[in-house]
């Protein structure tokens, strides 16, 4: 009978401790930022540039990895810290990968004052020609285009 007491009486608690739960994670949750509360901040991979600047892939923003072959990022109004490599075309074997590039050769990061609901669009520029047989070059991450944001920016990236 002792027992019957004790295990309904643990029984409530976790059922009061399951609906306080609920009530935090309610009162706790947020929404899915739109376009217009966010910046996008792409790589100029394919696009036609002004002399000087050569395709550049995102690598890291804020030191965060930018996933390989992804075009664009979503990011949060404010600063930022971009590092991108040279676009470089060939087969996997042979040609190093966008990190390896950024690790190995010197490269300038930019720095981004990010604005809800722009569009931002990073090329480079390079202060040293690469050479990937003597590891020499260098290069500098450039802002190429700003704009504000289109509808489906995000999804559909320049």
């Amino acid at each position: 009978m002792v027992m019957d007491l004790i295990r309904a009486a643990n029984a409530r608690r976790l059922a009061a401790a399951c609906a306080l739960s609920a009530v935090a994670v309610i009162g706790c949750s947020s929404h899915d930022p739109t376009p217009a509360e966010t910046a996008v901040v792409s790589g100029s991979s394919g696009r036609t540039l002004p002399g000087g600047l050569a395709e550049a892939v995102l690598v890291l923003i804020d030191g965060q990895r930018v996933a390989t072959g992804q075009r664009a990022v979503t990011v949060a109004p404010g600063p930022h810290r971009i590092s991108v490599a040279p676009a470089i075309a060939g087969p996997v074997q042979q040609v190093p990968g966008p990190e390896y590039l950024v690790r190995h050769f010197a490269n300038q990061p930019l720095t981004l004052q990010a604005e809800a609901g722009r569009v931002y669009v990073v090329a480079l520029r390079f202060t040293e020609p690469l050479n990937l047989g003597n590891r020499t070059g260098s290069w500098e991450a450039v802002l190429v285009e700003s704009q504000g944001a289109i509808p489906g920016a995000i999804q559909n990236p320049p």
